[in-house]
C-alpha cells in the first residue's frame, strides 16, 4: 500500500549523480500533484541531477520507497542552461503500482500472489492479444475485399 505522504515529510533521494557510485541526499516532499506530459509526479527538494534517474526516493521516517527519480528542472538562461537540483521529480507510487499490475508482477507486493500465477496471467494476456491482432487483420482484409468487390 502507498503510505500516507504529506507535504514536508522528510525524504532521502538516492541515485548515481553524474555517474558517481550511489549516494543519498536528504530533502522534503514539496509537491504531490505535478502533472508532466499527463503523468503524475511528486517533487522533492533533495538534490537530484543527471544520473539520479532510476534511483529511489524513500520516506526518511520509515524507509518506504515512495518514488523513482525521473526528472530535474532545467531553465534556459540566455545561451546556457541552469539546473535546479532542488526541484527533482519522481514517478509517483500510484504509477509504479499501475506498471507492476499491467506487467502482471503483483507478487512483488501481494503475498497471496505468486510468480507462477503471474506467468499464467501473462500467457493468457499474450494469447488474447495475438487473437485480437489476428481478428483485426482478418477484419481489415475482408473490408478491403468488399470495397473492390
Amino acid at each position: 500500500s502507498i503510505p500516507d505522504v504529506k507535504l514536508f515529510n522528510p525524504t532521502w533521494t538516492s541515485g548515481c549523480s553524474l555517474g558517481h557510485e550511489p549516494f543519498a541526499n536528504p530533502g522534503f516532499i514539496t509537491f504531490l500533484t505535478e502533472m508532466i506530459d499527463n503523468k503524475l509526479y511528486w517533487m522533492c527538494n533533495g538534490n537530484s541531477i543527471f544520473g539520479n534517474s532510476g534511483g529511489a526516493v524513500f520516506l526518511a521516517e520509515t524507509g518506504d520507497q515512495i518514488g523513482i527519480t525521473a526528472r530535474v528542472t532545467v531553465l534556459q538562461l540566455g545561451f546556457g542552461y541552469d539546473v535546479q537540483t532542488w526541484m527533482g521529480f519522481s514517478v509517483a507510487p500510484q504509477r509504479i503500482y499501475e506498471f507492476i499490475d499491467e506487467q502482471e508482477l503483483k507478487f512483488l507486493y501481494d503475498p497471496k500472489d505468486t510468480f507462477k500465477k503471474a506467468l499464467v496471467r501473462r500467457e493468457a494476456k499474450e494469447k488474447a492479444s495475438k487473437l485480437m491482432k489476428v481478428a483485426e487483420q482478418e477484419e481489415g482484409e475482408s473490408s478491403e475485399g468488399g470495397a473492390d468487390g
